[in-house]
């Protein structure tokens, strides 16, 4: 495999250096002279790799680190800074906002290579790890989509076949009934439909990931307003208005749409619902945290092992002898992939038996919430 490499340095020499050892080792270098050219040449060429200086004229290399993970398309290219800082603190900074490796000037071309064959080695096994997981993913709706589709339809046409055979010998509750059957089944087998038409555009999307621009700019300005709307239009739907408890105190512009947050969280509550006991309370809450606003969906339900964890795709089908399920597990996985298509990620916490913990993060449309300050 040829890895290609973007090299970001003002200074030509070292550019045109650096550039010269990486092809020598049959990579594909190209190179940008400052962070904002590097930022368009990233999001068009997709790099493997980025190698940084971090002081450049019109964006420097903590800017350019920022626009980078704010956009999905780029959000996960390993960034390996070059600089000529070496306190502690620009070192720790550089890390914190994202950075997978830090080298300090001067630098010998070992040092370098060292640090490029490294994340790209990294990168490789995260590579596989995720083309193994969405594997075992399509395996899963693969085998599943038949059954769900096929349960919710025979209750409809069972019903239906009910009523035209023998409707003049029913009663009206009789009537009713099927007919209130008839609609949940078509209310589910809906849902299902939608979600798997939803899950193969994102998994197109995924493929293409230039087609995600339009996402990274939008902007939604009181997020609160959609989690309460969305909080108690789930509630309703179980009969559980009273066992919401809502604390959204961090209430600014986030980078997604109403809709998208409505799905989101929509999908992520349905499971807490689903999955804990009436009258058990569901907490949701909001705070922010450097470039994040931070969604927490927490019910106290039956809970989740690491390795279900580590099989979102397939959340609901667990134990399915033990647990009466409904739906084929894609509404997390849904959730996953739209939080990630604005830049974001989810992040689960729970305790087998006692509760889960899903957390929404979300970046922030403006950066200056953001409290901590680059080094000087």
């Amino acid at each position: 495999m040829f890895y290609r490499i973007l090299v970001i340095e003002d200074d030509e020499g070292i550019r045109a250096e650096v550039l010269e050892w990486l092809e020598f080792e049959g990579y594909i270098g190209f190179g940008a002279v400052n962070g904002r050219e590097g930022i368009e040449i990233a999001q068009r060429e997709l790099p493997d790799l980025i190698i940084s200086d971090i002081n450049m004229p019109e964006m420097n290399g903590y800017r350019m680190l920022v626009e980078l993970r704010a956009n999905r398309a780029t959000s996960t290219i390993p960034v390996i800074f070059l600089t000529a800082r070496t306190t502690r603190r620009d070192i720790r900074y550089g890390m914190e906002m994202g950075a997978e490796d830090y080298i300090t000037k001067p630098f010998t071309n070992e040092e370098l290579l060292t640090s490029v064959k490294t994340q790209l080695s990294k990168l490789e096994s995260v590579r596989t790890n995720t083309n193994k997981q969405l594997h075992e993913l399509r395996s899963t709706i693969t085998h599943t989509l038949p059954h769900e589709l096929r349960t919710p339809l025979i209750c409809i046409l069972g019903y239906g076949e009910l009523l035209d055979m023998d409707a003049e010998n029913l009663t009206p509750r009789s009537i009713r009934e099927m007919a209130s059957n008839i609609v949940v089944s078509g209310q589910r087998l809906n849902h299902l439909i939608e979600n798997y038409l939803l899950y193969a555009q994102l998994e197109l999307f995924s493929l293409d990931p230039h087609q995600s621009g339009a996402y990274q700019r939008a902007i939604l300005n009181k997020p609160a307003t959609i989690l309460t709307r969305t909080c108690e239009t789930v509630a309703q739907r179980y009969n559980r208005t009273a066992d919401i408890r809502l604390d959204l105190a961090a209430n600014f512009p986030t980078r997604v749409t109403d809709i998208d947050l409505d799905k989101i969280v929509t999908e992520i509550l349905d499971n807490a619902l689903k999955f804990s006991d009436p009258q058990s309370i569901v907490q949701v809450s909001t705070r922010g945290e450097a470039h994040w606003l931070q969604i927490k969906i927490t019910d106290r339900g039956r809970g989740m092992t690491s390795e279900e964890i580590n099989r979102i795709g397939a959340y609901t089908q667990f134990k399915r002898d033990i647990y009466e399920q409904q739906g084929a597990g894609l509404g997390l996985t849904i959730a996953k992939l739209l939080t990630e298509l604005y830049g974001g990620y989810l992040e689960i916490e729970s305790v087998p038996d006692r509760e889960t913990s899903v957390i929404i993060h979300l970046l922030v449309a403006n950066p200056k919430i953001q409290k901590q300050e680059e080094p000087a």
